[in-house]
């Protein structure tokens, strides 16, 4: 269940998502404080603690199991992660924010050395300010009795909503190198 202080975030509902503008991810997530690896083998376990007010989320295995790599979500971003099984030495794989706005960010690619991200888009500015007096009404009406068609939430209203949808859900593909960073 999410905490108060994650569901009093602010939400941009925007094209049947719900974005959290200061994370430019989802408004809620369901996140991790923990990641334990255990050697079925052996027993051991090494483990990953979450720092305080983060949380952690979609941990993908490399290809080779070798590596784990999860995001690290703070109060003003997300970050990508990767952690080395074996040891459990965890660290950053780059100091640009991912844009985890839809679906799953990050992937690895078959060589088990590097990762494709969604990143924000690095020129973006500041997101579109809502105009201060609305370029038309907004009119809505429904004649009672069922309705034949299905209804979706959150679809885009007007040309701020477009513009909000177009800032937050603009990424720049790249991809980080393990060896590199």
């Amino acid at each position: 269940m999410p905490s108060l202080s994650e569901l009093a975030e602010p939400m941009l509902r925007l094209a049947g998502y719900r974005v959290n503008p200061r994370t430019n991810g989802p408004h809620t997530t369901p996140g991790l404080s923990r990641i334990t690896i255990r050697n079925i083998s052996d027993g051991t376990e090494h483990a990953f603690d979450a720092p305080r007010e983060t949380s952690l989320g979609s941990p993908t295995f490399s290809p080779d199991g070798s590596r784990l790599l999860f995001l690290l979500t703070r109060y003003n971003g997300i970050e990508a992660w990767m952690m080395e099984v074996s040891t459990g030495q965890a660290r950053p794989l780059s100091d640009t924010s991912i844009n985890a706005v839809w679906g799953n960010p990050c992937n690895w690619l078959d060589d088990n050395a590097t990762v494709v991200c969604r990143f924000k888009a690095s020129a973006r500015g500041a997101p579109p300010d809502a105009p201060d007096v609305p370029a038309q009404p907004n009119v809505q009406s429904h004649g009672g009795g069922a309705a034949p068609i299905r209804t979706y939430q959150d679809l885009l209203g007007n040309a701020h909503d477009e513009a909000l949808f177009e800032y937050f859900f603009t990424t720049q593909v790249g991809t980080i190198g393990l060896a590199t960073g």
